[in-house]
């Protein structure tokens, strides 16, 4: 199994252009200005482990007064349901294994760290 990472750059879509006749090399950015009919897929790490036969889980945040609640969505619609309240400083780790469908596996760790009116969420692929 390869393990895809994301490309995370500090200046996107920039590219640096060196003339082939020696000439004095440049930076430009570029942006796609070709009107498509359909955006497409996204090629990035998650489009790619799907591709290997994982499937993602979607975690979303509500924050309501002075309690969030962060739901986490697996692929079979069920869900698992974390409360926060801002009273509280906790750090809550979830553990989802995900199969491919030749068998192999990989984990994602979410880390949900609260802190006063402050919710850190944070997805590592193990």
């Amino acid at each position: 199994m390869k393990d895809f990472r994301d490309r995370v750059p500090t200046k996107p879509n920039r590219y640096r252009v060196i003339p082939e006749d020696g000439g004095i090399e440049s930076y430009v950015t570029i942006e796609r200005a070709d009107a498509p009919i359909v955006e497409g897929t996204p090629l990035n790490r998650e489009a790619l482990l799907n591709v290997q036969g994982y499937r993602s889980a979607s975690t979303s945040i509500n924050k309501s007064g002075n309690v969030t609640t962060v739901t986490i969505t697996y692929p079979d619609k069920s869900s698992q349901v974390i409360k926060i309240t801002e009273a509280s400083s906790t750090r809550t780790t979830v553990l989802n294994t995900f199969t491919s469908v030749d068998g192999l596996q990989t984990i994602k760790q979410i880390i949900i760290t609260s802190s006063g009116s402050t919710t850190n969420i944070e997805e590592v692929m193990l």
